[in-house]
């Protein structure tokens, strides 16, 4: 009788249980061989990935201090390292987790610092674990200024909306005089643009009338507008809200009138170059001759004239950065300082930005022609 050869131990038929058992044994070590090698590589070979961001400029632990240019800077940048890392550094800047922020502590002055210096010494990038491979700009210039304290300045009630003031009626704030903390620098553009002491003063928020009680002394809280003469200031921080104390006219008429909107800009544009280097281009959404309905008495609004009422809109340094779509702002009306007359409604909006010129090619060098000498 011939026998069956014997089985190996290890035998397993196809498709039992044993032979399945093996096939995912052998499948998880597989993977698991596979997944540390793709970390392995991960962590040994490094790429690299461009980043567009912007610094900001913190002078907050230097108390003292301002950063008198731009608190930010536009720069780009390539960092080396692994791709995990380069991903989620770029996720946290598109989501606006990771800034970069540089802290500013330098004695006051004109600085030239390398960007790429400032890079490497800011958290977001110490954190990351990346390399910084280059940066562009290479420097950048910040100017330093100190900021001091004026003490006791003024406080006064800023423009009356959607109501008048009664005749005869004094208005009142509560506290009446505040510190600010300003650079130095331009608290001495506001002396030069504001030479009478007596004027140098900070208005408080518009002071809205609508729907308020007339003929008797109300209480208004208001805000502090954070500039004096058109230049930045801020208040002592426990004086940065006042109670104005005043009583609105009972009887007003209404009238309404065409004006046109002019511009305002920073006196220093006029010197600087402003307008040769940028045009302003006004959006067609939005007019620029404009209705308001003015409030008042009616002796005032006879002696209105449509060319008496000053409506324009403020420009500032920061217009000048390039955008995408429209800048928008209030209009700004003024009246003679001898009515007491008021814009009713919300004010009017305009829609603008400005835009740099293009610059003309430069000239060709003109190459002199070699000229030729007569024999003798």
């Amino acid at each position: 009788m011939i026998k069956p050869p014997a089985q190996d131990s290890d035998y397993a038929p196809k498709f039992s249980r044993k032979w399945w058992l093996r096939g995912v044994y052998s499948f998880a070590w597989i993977a698991v061989i596979t997944a540390l090698i793709w970390v392995w590589a991960d962590l040994r070979f490094a790429d690299t990935m461009d980043f567009r961001a912007t610094i900001v400029l913190d002078a907050s632990k230097a108390s003292d201090l301002l950063a008198s240019s731009s608190k930010t800077i536009d720069v780009t940048f390539k960092l080396e390292g692994s791709r995990a890392s380069l991903d989620k550094f770029l996720d946290e800047l598109r989501n606006g987790q990771s800034q970069i922020v540089y802290e500013v502590d330098l004695a006051p002055g004109e600085h030239t610092l390398l960007v790429a210096d400032m890079l490497n010494k800011a958290k977001a990038l110490t954190k990351s674990g990346l390399s910084l491979v280059s940066a562009g700009p290479t420097s950048t210039v910040i100017k330093i200024d100190r900021r001091i304290w004026i003490k006791d300045v003024p406080i006064e009630p800023g423009e009356v909306i959607n109501g008048i003031l009664a005749e005869g009626k004094p208005v009142r704030i509560e506290p009446d005089k505040t510190d600010v903390l300003v650079a130095e620098q331009d608290w001495k553009k506001i002396c030069q643009l504001q030479p009478d002491v007596a004027k140098r003063v900070i208005q408080t928020t518009p002071l809205d009338l609508k729907d308020r009680p007339t003929g008797q002394e109300i209480t208004l809280p208001a805000g502090l507008i954070r500039q004096i003469a058109g230049l930045p200031v801020e208040p002592k921080s426990d004086k940065e809200k006042v109670n104005v104390f005043l009583t609105a006219a009972k009887r007003i008429n209404k009238k309404e009138f065409t004006v046109n909107i002019r511009i305002k800009c920073p006196p220093a544009w006029a010197e600087d170059g402003t307008w040769k280097d940028y045009d302003l281009v006004r959006s067609p959404l939005t007019e620029w001759r404009r209705k308001i309905e003015v409030a008042g008495t009616q002796q005032d609004l006879e002696k209105l004239k449509p060319e008496d009422i000053d409506a324009f809109v403020d420009l500032i340094d920061k217009d000048k950065d390039p955008v995408e779509s429209w800048l928008t702002r209030d209009v700004t009306v003024r009246f003679p300082s001898e009515l007491r007359l008021t814009v009713l409604g919300e004010p009017p909006k305009v829609m603008f930005k400005l835009v740099q010129t293009a610059k003309p090619p430069a000239a060709p060098a003109v190459v002199p022609t070699p000229q030729t000498l007569p024999e003798k």
